[in-house]
């Protein structure tokens, strides 16, 4: 995941390390909520950054595992495009990986829903073993 938000900081969608029908699930964010499908979902997520946002970072400060999936805490620090807000959030991504490649991105604006999410889906998948 690491490299994902490296190749994002560059402006690279790194859509190669997506796998085709990857769902980016951005129904929890409060301004638009959207599922995202597919490389061409991914596009147009990645479009309307560019048309909200003059400047935008991700910085990812925790990556957590379990099975295949990722939990990242990151700070969001951006300038909106048309009303010059500051931002400076922090908010989560949870990924889901198969066979190496990104099948999906959940979006979280709330860390703490994120990590008892994440938690909750790792205790289930271990007591199923």
């Amino acid at each position: 995941m690491q490299s994902i938000y490296a190749r994002w900081g560059r402006g690279d969608t790194a859509l190669d390390l997506m796998s085709d029908d990857v769902v980016w699930n951005f129904s929890r964010h409060q301004v638009e909520p959207e599922v995202y499908r597919g490389h061409e979902g991914v596009r147009r997520f990645a479009g309307h950054l560019s048309d909200a946002w003059s400047e935008l970072r991700q910085e990812p400060s925790d990556f957590t595992g379990a099975g295949d999936r990722v939990l990242v805490l990151l700070a969001i620090k951006g300038l909106g495009r048309s009303s010059g807000v500051e931002v400076n959030e922090r908010i989560a991504h949870r990924w889901s990986v198969c066979d190496g490649r990104v099948t999906e991105l959940v979006y979280f604006g709330d860390v703490a829903e994120a990590q008892r999410a994440f938690r909750c889906r790792a205790s289930a998948a271990g007591s199923a073993s």
